[in-house]
């Protein structure tokens, strides 16, 4: 009876080390499913807008970004900027209520080490894998990289879902973006509608317009 547990278990662990996927794998499942990275490659600059509703009042964010890891992110809420987080590679600083504020070196560090054009370029080197799960009836490989889990389709490749611990009020709460829809743009798949969901408030997204290689200037970055 011991053998026959032992041999069970063995079996077990087996199917469950056999179903994994390495890391990646599976991102580049992914970027072969959106396009391919020889074409993910020629992206040098991209402006995607997205809006969506809190409290009745029209919130818009424009996220600019340029290879390898440039970022600037502007929130505006009835047209009026709210905040805005940039970082030109090297250093960077946040407004919010029109008051500008540099970020410390260790959230410079972070930006160098997770921003790039298409996070999976990061992901590459230094992900790793968490576990097997269903997202909304579909398994899904999970990848860790820092303190995030990214879902990809087991089936499809594609990214359904991100979970993130976020800091509010002190505390931290975990953040999920399920991601439902997406759209070709220049031969390019992007998701173009999602929730993010953070304890029992849901707030839906749909990105309005994606610009590829234009609508981005250095001036962005500074």
């Amino acid at each position: 009876m011991k053998l026959l547990k032992t041999i069970g278990v063995f079996f077990c662990f087996t199917c469950i080390v056999i179903g994994q996927e390495k890391p990646k794998e599976v991102i580049h499942k992914y970027i072969n499913a959106i396009g391919g990275m020889n074409l993910l490659r020629q992206v040098k600059t991209l402006n995607i807008v997205s809006e969506t509703e809190i409290h009745q009042k029209k919130i818009r964010v424009e996220n600019k970004l340029k290879a390898p890891n440039l970022k600037c992110r502007m929130v505006f809420r009835e047209d009026k900027l709210i905040s805005k987080i940039v970082f030109n590679g090297t250093s960077a600083y946040e407004i919010k209520h029109d008051k500008k504020k540099k970020l410390n070196n260790k959230k410079e560090q972070e930006f160098r080490k997770k921003i790039a054009i298409f996070s999976e370029f990061k992901y590459l080197n230094n992900s790793n894998f968490v576990r097997q799960e269903y997202v909304n009836g579909e398994l899904c490989n999970v990848i860790g990289f820092w303190d995030k889990e990214i879902f990809y389709s087991k089936k499809t490749g594609l990214k359904l879902k991100e979970a993130v611990r976020i800091k509010k009020q002190g505390n931290k709460i975990l953040q999920e973006t399920y991601y439902q829809e997406y759209k070709s743009v220049e031969g390019i798949l992007f998701p173009v509608k999602y929730l993010v969901q953070i304890g029992d408030a849901k707030v839906y997204h749909v990105v309005k317009s994606i610009a590829i290689n234009r609508d981005v200037s250095d001036s962005d970055f500074e």
